[in-house]
C-alpha cells in the first residue's frame, strides 16, 4: 500500500529520521549495477537522500551513553560510499550501503552452559526510491539469524528475522523467513489490521531477541580487535512511539528478500567476517568452518582423511572463516569481546599466506583449538609454546601420512627439524617426563627464535617454562597412534 502525501508532508517525514547503527559485517553483493551507471538513482542522489534524513537528528551524534530502553539508537555514522550497490527493480530502486559508526551491535544469546555468547547481526543502510514519484526513504536493515542457522551459502536460504527500522531505530517492518521463504510479517503499512494489532505482532516476533551494543576498546595488542559491551537488553518495541509515528511513503521490501540476493546485500549467506565464520561456503564436515576458495576445501579434505586431522576439525566449536591468497605469512585473528566475566572469543578469521596446504591449515586450526582450550590470556602468555605444539602437530601428521610437502625452514632449519623429530618420538613413546623431551622442547624454541620471523620478539611471543607440554596434541593423538 502506498500513501499519497503532499510534498510538504514528505519533506517533514524525511527530516524526522535520525542516524544509523554500526555494522562491521560486509555482506556479499552480486548481480548489481554501479550507482553511477544509471541516471535513475545516482550516487549523488543516494547521498542527498541519506544526508537529509541524517541531518534531522544531530543530537544523536554526540558522545555519551544512550538509555537502555533505546538499545538500537546509534551513534555517529560514516557511510562507506564506495560500497554502495543498487538494485533497479521495476517499481522500486534500492541502494545498500555499508557503514561505520560509534557503536556496533551483536546478538546476545546464552549457550547450554549458561554463559553469554555474541553473534553477528549484519546490517545495512537501505535507501529506497520510487521512480514513479521520485520519493525516497531511508531505513536500517538488521538481519537476525536463528541460533541454529549455520547456512553460509545462498542455496540453503535464510532462517530468521529481517528487521527494518527508521533511522531512529524504531521498528516499522519485520519479516520471518524459513529457508528463504517469508512465513510471517508485521508492517506499519499493512492496512488489513489496526496499528495496535500490528504492534502486538511486532512484539511477538521480537520476543526474546537480545542485543548487545559494543564499541572498540583500546588495546596494546594490535593483532586482536577487542570491543566492550556498553549496553544490552531485549529489543523493545515502543508501543506509544509506533502508534504515533509518521511512516515514510515507501514500504521497505520483504517479499523476495529471503532467497539470497536482493541487490543490496546477500542475506541468504555470506558476509564478513568480523563476526567470524561467514565469509564463504561452509565446510560440510564442520559447518562452523567456512572457506573462500577450492584450495582451502582441498586442504581441509586432506586433513579430514586422517585420524588426527579429523579429530581436530571435529573439535572446532567456534566460527572460523578461512580465506586464502594473501601475499604475507598466515595469520589468525580472534574476534574478542569484553564481558563482565572476562574476554570472550566469538570466532576467528584465518588468512592463509604464501601457501595453502594441509600442513599450513592444520597449524592455524591447532591455534584455534588452543585458544578454545586455554582462553585468550593463557594463550598469549605462552605464545611460543603454542607455536611449538602446533608445529609439532603438523610435523607428526606429515610423518604419519608420508607427505612430501616441503617444510623448508618452517621448523628452524635442519637443527630445528632434529628437535621436532626428537619430541615426536618422545610423544609416541609416552615419555614426556624425560630430560630428552625437555631438551628437545627447549631446542625447538631456540630454533624458532633464530628464524627470520616475528618469533624473535620475546614480548610478542613469550615463553612459559612451566608449560612445556603438548596436552592439546595428545588429545588429537589419543585414538590415532596405531591407526
Amino acid at each position: 500500500m502506498k500513501l499519497n502525501l503532499s510534498p510538504n508532508v514528505l519533506l517533514l517525514i524525511l527530516t524526522v529520521s535520525c542516524v544509523l547503527f554500526s555494522c562491521s559485517e560486509r555482506l556479499q553483493v552480486s548481480g548489481t549495477t554501479s550507482p553511477d551507471k544509471r541516471s535513475g538513482f545516482s550516487l549523488a542522489e543516494i547521498k542527498r537522500s541519506f544526508e537529509l534524513d541524517y541531518a534531522g537528528m544531530p543530537q544523536t551524534r554526540a558522545d555519551g551513553e544512550f538509555d537502555e530502553s533505546e538499545i538500537l539508537s546509534p551513534g555517529w555514522i560514516i557511510p562507506l560510499w564506495d560500497s554502495v550497490s543498487v538494485y533497479y527493480g521495476e517499481h522500486l530502486f534500492q541502494a545498500g550501503v555499508v557503514f561505520e559508526a560509534r557503536y556496533g551491535y551483536r546478538l546476545l544469546r546464552w549457550g547450554d552452559t549458561g554463559q553469554p555468547e555474541l553473534f553477528p547481526m549484519p546490517s545495512r543502510l537501505i535507501v529506497l526510491k520510487d521512480p514513479d514519484t521520485d520519493g525516497t526513504a531511508s531505513y536500517l536493515r538488521f538481519l537476525i539469524p536463528e541460533a541454529n542457522d549455520v547456512a553460509s551459502d545462498a542455496g540453503t536460504g535464510f532462517l530468521g528475522l529481517v528487521l527494518y527500522t527508521l533511522l531512529s531505530g524504531c521498528p516499522v517492518s519485520i519479516g520471518k523467513f524459513s529457508d528463504g521463504v517469508l512465513t510471517g510479517s508485521a508492517s506499519l503499512w499493512d492496512d488489513s489490521r489496526t496499528r495496535e494489532e500490528t504492534v502486538d505482532e511486532m512484539v511477538e516476533l521480537l520476543q526474546g531477541i537480545y542485543v548487545a551494543r559494543v564499541r572498540p576498546r583500546a588495546s596494546t595488542r594490535a593483532i586482536i580487535p577487542p570491543v566492550e559491551i556498553v549496553g544490552k537488553r531485549e529489543i523493545v518495541v515502543n508501543v506509544k512511539e509506533l502508534l504515533n509515528v509518521i511512516i515514510p511513503p515507501i514500504e521497505p521490501p520483504l517479499e523476495g528478500i529471503g532467497g539470497g540476493d536482493d541487490g543490496s546485500g546477500n542475506i541468504g549467506g555470506g558476509g564478513n567476517s568480523s563476526s567470524g565464520g561467514d565469509s564463504g561456503a561452509a565446510y560440510p564436515n564442520n559447518t562452523k568452518i567456512t572457506m573462500d576458495k577450492p584450495e582451502v576445501r582441498a586442504a581441509l579434505d586432506s586433513l579430514y582423511n586422517d585420524c588426527m586431522g579429523q579429530l581436530l576439525i571435529n573439535a572446532i566449536g567456534a566460527p572460523v572463516a578461512i580465506s586464502s591468497g594473501y601475499l604475507a605469512p598466515s595469520k589468525i585473528t580472534p574476534v574478542v569481546y569484553d564481558l563482565p566475566t572476562g574476554p570472550l572469543i566469538s570466532g576467528y578469521n584465518v588468512e592463509m599466506g604464501y601457501r595453502c596446504d594441509p600442513l599450513s591449515v592444520m597449524e592455524e586450526l591447532m591455534h584455534v583449538y588452543q585458544y578454545q582450550k586455554q582462553g585468550l590470556v593463557d594463550f598469549r602468555n605462552a605464545k611460543i609454546n603454542n607455536e611449538v605444539e602446533a608445529k609439532l602437530a603438523w610435523y607428526m601428521y606429515r610423518e604419519r601420512i608420508g607427505s612430501k610437502i616441503s617444510i623448508g625452514n618452517a621448523l628452524g632449519g635442519h637443527e630445528g627439524i632434529r628437535f621436532f623429530k626428537n619430541m615426536g618420538e618422545r610423544v609416541l613413546a609416552n615419555d614426556l617426563e624425560s630430560p630428552a623431551f625437555t631438551d628437545a622442547y627447549e631446542g625447538a624454541v631456540g630454533a624458532l627464535r633464530n628464524t627470520k620471523t616475528s618469533y624473535r620478539d620475546e614480548d610478542r611471543y613469550p615463553f612459559d617454562p612451566g608449560k612445556m607440554n603438548v596436552e592439546n596434541l595428545l588429545e588429537l593423538l589419543k585414538d590415532c597412534i596405531n591407526k
